[in-house]
């Protein structure tokens, strides 16, 4: 067969960039599509005319191209009544079943019109559209293929007859009409049932805390099960807010950064930031639930060695959500090889699968509409949907959000830390009023303050390469310090049997003290709080 593009230089051009195309694609993605254009190729082959050896030639109307080039007759073709097609394995509310002798319904409803022979799934058709198109695309650069590009009337005909088939029978079968909206949806008073999950676990500690912060990063951020997966510590940040919280001399609110600038939803090496306060209950916070995480891999659990911040390459390939505590640095292709549905769950060992809260073991967990649905419980304003967008990085396909705003959705990460989504001075965390005494911090990573002084002083006697994201992720090691300490005082009465509260730093008489002064200042907090809310007007004006 000869190619259109006689000149070898362009042929090598493009088939070098339609593989550089194939393997940037994401795993799940690449994979799936591979395997449907397999099937298209082994059925083209098996019921058109092989290609000719000189080709392309001219093709006489409303012929079909020969082989296993894509046009939008052999695409329908090939869809209808589902032969040669692997579908997945059907379940009842995703798979229509449509008798081809007549129609079903004994009204003259427009519905009747839709009906055929088709025995195929929405998600299914659209998957394997897709994937045949990409085919077309790759076909039409290399000069193969003379056709339009298979989007026609006919094509588009078929997605909406499988879409009007799937509503009528959903009607008739008096489907839930809940499933898939905001009612089915968890809620944030849910979140503690899942932490409490993580940490009544004794067997696989290391695996619940690091779910526990999955599926944290997941909601306060929004994250895909591809972005979580693949942070590593040199992508943290922490940033202060100094027009964030209460305005007290002495006291800074913080926020934990990620930077992403890959994954799924972001092929192209954009700049994109995740962002979290920490919570008003220590249980769902995900600032919290990292530091514990961290505690116990450097700390308790004594397999992984605490980091080296020496070199760049000593840390830099460190996942946050490891994969063993003998590979922190391992990739995590073979996790992202679940499918969609599984990766969004939290990742339990299959023995502790009946323990969990009943609202994980029904429902998906997707993060997106279980947080929107926080910041939506107040009346609607075009400015929330701006924020979810900001959170969710769904509005960064312009110049003015890529390069010059990078602000952070204040109103939002203030939702999902359950305070006033209007008034910034409303951010406010007790227990972070309190910082532990230095005799319990340096007990607390005690490598930590020799790479802090490493890093600070050029001059220093460890030889370290100076670095601005080791220097940043340092000051996220010191903050987390005094976040662990002032959680622990809530969570080790929960579970004062827990393994990680054995470790000599909370047995110390100092870590008494400082927890009888960390309740006590939640106790005075508390009962001063109605006078803040009444209060609030002057103080925002202020």
């Amino acid at each position: 067969m000869s190619n259109a593009t006689e000149d070898p230089r362009v042929r090598v051009a493009i088939e070098h960039y339609l593989l550089d195309l194939e393997n940037t694609q994401p795993r799940n993605t690449r994979r799936s599509s591979l395997s449907k254009q397999a099937e298209w190729k082994q059925r083209g082959q098996a019921s058109w005319p092989v290609i000719p050896k000189v080709w392309p030639a001219p093709v006489p109307q409303g012929q079909q191209l020969p082989g296993d080039l894509v046009d939008e007759g052999k695409l329908l073709l090939f869809h209808e009544g589902g032969r040669g097609v692997a579908f997945p394995k059907e379940r009842k509310e995703d798979t229509i079943f449509v008798d081809g002798g007549g129609s079903e319904y004994e009204s003259g409803s427009d519905i009747e019109s839709y009906e055929s022979t088709l025995r195929l799934q929405s998600n299914t058709v659209r998957g394997y559209v897709s994937a045949i198109q990409k085919l077309y695309d790759e076909q039409k650069s290399r000069g193969v293929n003379p056709a339009a590009r298979p989007q026609g009337v006919a094509l588009k005909a078929l997605k909406r007859s499988i879409l009007a088939t799937t509503w009528a029978r959903k009607r008739k079968e008096y489907t839930d009409r809940g499933v898939g909206t905001l009612t089915d949806v968890y809620a944030q008073e849910q979140i503690p049932d899942h932490t409490n999950v993580a940490w009544s676990e004794r067997m696989e500690i290391a695996c619940a805390l690091k779910t526990q912060v999955d599926f944290l990063f997941g909601n306060h951020m929004l994250l895909r099960s591809g972005n979580r997966l693949s942070i590593e510590l040199a992508d943290c940040f922490p940033l202060d807010l100094p027009n964030e919280g209460l305005k007290v001399p002495g006291y800074t609110t913080k926020a934990l950064v990620v930077v992403m600038n890959c994954g799924k939803t972001n092929q192209h090496g954009r700049m994109e930031y995740g962002s979290a306060l920490r919570h008003r209950d220590p249980r769902p916070c995900l600032v919290g639930a990292l530091a514990f995480w961290f505690f116990w891999r450097w700390q308790v659990e004594r397999t992984e060695k605490f980091p080296v911040f020496q070199r760049s390459e000593d840390w830099y390939d460190t996942k946050v959500l490891r994969r063993s505590a003998k590979e922190p640095q391992g990739s995590t292709e073979r996790r992202e090889s679940r499918s969609p549905r599984s990766a969004m769950r939290p990742e339990w060992p299959r023995r502790r699968a009946p323990t969990l809260p009943e609202w994980m073991k029904d429902r998906q967990v997707v993060a997106l509409r279980r947080s929107a649905r926080r910041l939506h419980a107040t009346p609607a304003r075009t400015d929330r949907i701006v924020q979810i967008r900001r959170a969710g990085r769904w509005n960064n396909g312009d110049q003015m959000t890529g390069c010059y705003l990078t602000s952070l959705p204040f109103e939002f990460m203030r939702a999902l830390a359950d305070f006033d989504t209007e008034w910034s001075g409303s951010y406010f965390v007790p227990r972070d009023d309190v910082r532990p005494p230095d005799v319990l911090l340096v007990q607390v990573w005690p490598q930590l303050d020799n790479w802090k002084e490493a890093h600070s002083s050029p001059l220093s006697d460890f030889g370290v390469e100076q670095n601005m994201a080791a220097g940043a992720f340092l000051e996220v090691m010191e903050w987390l310090q005094e976040v662990l300490l002032q959680d622990a005082v809530f969570l080790r009465e929960s579970y004062p049997d827990h393994p990680l509260f054995q470790d000599s730093v909370f047995a110390c008489p100092e870590f008494a003290a400082f927890s009888r002064k960390v309740r006590s200042t939640c106790r005075e907090s508390t009962r001063g709080r109605s006078f803040h809310r009444d209060t609030k007007g002057n103080a925002g004006g202020g």
